[in-house]
This record gives structure tokens, sequence and C-alpha cells, in this order.
């Protein structure tokens, strides 16, 4: 301690010696001005003060240069209160999987699907399955006076048609993409080629009846209708998983017994 009283009673004396300016008499060579650079001219400095104030308040506080802000709080730990962005955590988004709008028609055992009510379907989109199992076509038959019965036109279907369609091409894809082996049986067995058409029965504006059900049937022998259901409150029938099985075994059973030919079997 007493070496730093020292080390500041020198650098005081520099600072002193630095800061003089010359003055001058009207007669005389420059002269120092009344306080020179002799510590000893400086009478109101007392070493036993400087000691005392260090004693009394600590040599720490008085060159302390940081102030509580900056140095943060210690605890008890000996860590401070100040914030580590490294473990602030992720943000909120981070981590969150984005939610297929389109999920409930994936679903292939779920018969009545619901969807969010801002969900569009604006455009139509062919389903592709890779499997030799196709879907055709739009077909909607509009339930009220007035609507077309039928039209194979996507862009004449009311927004709960379009959605509806669209939802179930999305399920045939579900369902097609992985094929059972009974289906690719009846394929190979049958006059049957793999292809279906998608058609929608659409009671949105309907004022005498609301769907029931999705189905299948063979119109001819080379075509199976896909049909689904538009119900009034927007909320779709799609064909199961469960019925193309049930099809397939109804189809399988017409096939062997008529020289392959498949129309008119149907499910549910």
């Amino acid at each position: 301690m007493k070496l730093l009283v020292l080390l500041c009673f020198a650098l005081s004396a520099l600072a002193c010696d630095s800061g003089t300016t010359p003055s001058t008499t009207d007669d005389g060579p420059p002269v120092l001005n009344s306080k020179g650079d002799n510590p000893e001219d400086f009478d109101y400095f007392d070493d036993d003060d400087w000691y005392e104030d260090d004693e009394s308040e600590g040599a720490d506080d008085a060159f302390n240069i940081h102030s509580d802000d900056e140095a943060g709080t210690e605890d008890a730990t000996g860590s401070t209160d100040e914030v580590d962005m490294a473990d602030a955590g992720p943000a909120e988004d981070e981590g969150v999987a984005e939610v297929d709008p389109w999920a409930p028609a994936l679903d292939v055992t779920q018969h009545k699907v619901v969807f969010d009510e801002s969900l569009k379907a604006p455009n139509y989109e062919y389903p592709s399955t890779g499997t030799g199992f196709n879907l055709g076509g739009t077909e909607f038959w509009q339930k009220w006076s007035g609507g077309e019965n039928p039209t194979y036109s996507f862009s004449v279907g009311t927004e709960y048609g379009r959605r509806c369609m669209l939802a179930s091409a999305k399920r045939f894809k579900a369902i097609m993409s992985e094929p059972s082996e009974a289906l690719k049986n009846l394929k190979l067995s049958s006059n049957w080629s793999g292809s279906f058409f998608n058609w929608n029965d659409d009671y949105s504006l309907s004022d005498w009846g609301d769907g029931s059900s999705a189905r299948l049937w063979a119109w001819r022998t080379t075509l199976i209708k896909w049909i689904s259901q538009t119900n009034k409150d927007g909320s779709c029938y799609l064909p199961t998983l469960e019925m193309v099985e049930k099809m397939v075994v109804n189809c399988q059973s017409r096939a062997d017994s008529n020289d392959g030919e498949i129309v008119g079997c149907k499910a549910p």
C-alpha cells in the first residue's frame, strides 16, 4: 500500500510539472507560477489522510473502473447476473414442425375429413403413384337445382367441391402408392388395367340432402369410378383403404366368373 501511495505521489508531481506554464514580467525572464513542481509546495496534500481514506474505503473501490451494470452482480456461487445469449435457449419458432393442411386426406383410414376453413383448392393436381394405377378426370355432380350434372371442368366446381375433389386425389395417391398384393393381382388377372376416374357428389349448395358416404364403382370393366362427396359444411367423405380392399374382393369374384370382366363391382 505504501508503494502505491508513493507511485501516486510521483505521478502527481509529474502532472504538476508538465502542467506548469511560464509567465513573464515586464522586465525580467520567465518565472514559475506560485505553485511550482516541488511537492512540498502542495501544502494541502496529506499522506496520512490519503492512507486513512484507503483503509476506510478500500483501494479497490478507489481504482475500480467498472460500473455495477458492467460487472454484473455476483451471487454466492461466484456467478454474475449477466445474461449469456448462448444460454438463452432456442427462438420461439425453432423446432416447430410445419403441419400439412391436407393431412386428413392422407390418413387412409379416415372416411369423413374436415379441413381448415381457410384451405383453398384453386387448381387441380393429378396424382402420380408410379405403381401402374392412375386417376383421371374431374367429374362433378352438383346436387341442387340448376347444378351441373355432370360437369368435367374443375373450375366450375364450388369452393368446397374443388377442395374435396383435390383431397380425394391426394387420398388416391396415399393408397395407390403402396398397393396391396390383392389389388395388383386383380389388375393382372382381369381385363381392368388399373384406371380410375375422379368423381365428386357436391351437396354444398343442396336444399334437399347432404353427403352420406364415399364409394367405388366399376362403371366399365376398363374404368372404376373413385367417388367422394362434399357436404354442406365443407367436410368430405373420401374412399378409404378398407373400401378399396372390399372392392378388390368383389371385383376379383366377378372377374373369376365372367372371363375377366368386372363391370358393376363396387364398395361399400
